[in-house]
Order: structure tokens, then sequence, then C-alpha cells
């Protein structure tokens, strides 16, 4: 039995409230936001990146790390937070994101060690080739 090999992407930042579905912004607000967001994970994901994308099934678990101060968002809002994170990450370590099998989305709060590296938080991916 081969050990499944597992990526860690660190993505520097959360996602703006403006990105929840309850959020009540302007189309275009929401728009730039995502647009930021998914250029961030694409720079995150290209550091951890395999040579070639995953082009089978994987197991995705996030976990987004608030800072202090910020709140933590029901479960499916968290999941439609990283939508774009998702995306971004798209044709860098996997082909299609219709190839994630399975999807887990958590919430912590940042570390003292964590809010010296990372002072506006982070969300920590950690991608799984399933065999």
């Amino acid at each position: 039995m081969t050990a499944a090999t597992v990526y860690r992407i660190v993505v520097p930042g959360v996602p703006d409230p403006e990105l929840s579905p309850n959020a009540r912004v302007h189309r275009m607000v929401k728009a730039r936001k995502v647009r930021q967001w998914r250029e961030t994970a694409g720079w995150a994901a290209k550091a951890a990146a395999p040579v070639r994308p995953v082009t089978g099934p994987v197991r995705v678990s996030a976990t987004i790390c608030w800072p202090k101060g910020r709140k933590r968002h029901d479960a499916d809002n968290a999941v439609s937070l990283c939508k774009p994170l998702f995306d971004g990450m798209t044709g860098i370590i996997w082909v299609d994101d219709r190839q994630i099998v399975e999807l887990s989305v958590r919430q912590d709060k940042l570390t003292e060690a964590g809010r010296d590296v990372y002072p506006y938080g982070a969300v920590v991916v950690d991608v799984e080739e399933v065999t």
C-alpha cells in the first residue's frame, strides 16, 4: 500500500465578509473581491504545486484560521467563502474542481505563533490524491 500524496497550500489572509452569500453588496464590489481572492489563492498554489496538475479524484480539507476580532461564519457560508479559493487552484493543483470528491471546511482561531507570521489570518488547504 502506497501513501497518498498530500499537498499543503497556505493562503495568507482570510475571505472578506463581502463574499458571504448573506452579504448585501454591489455586484461589482463582490466581483473585485472574488478576483483578488482567486489570484491570491492561485499564487499560493503555485508555490506548492505538483509538476503537473492532479488528474484523478482529490480530497480537500480547508481550515480558515481567523485573526483576532473576526467572527466565524456558519458552516455553509464558510464553504461558499472558499469557492473563489478553490477556483484559483484549478489548473494548478487539479485539472477541474469537479475532481473534488470530499470537501471539508473547518474554522479555527489563529494561534499565538501564527499571529506573528500571518497577522491577518490564513487559510490552510490540504489536498490529498484519492487512490
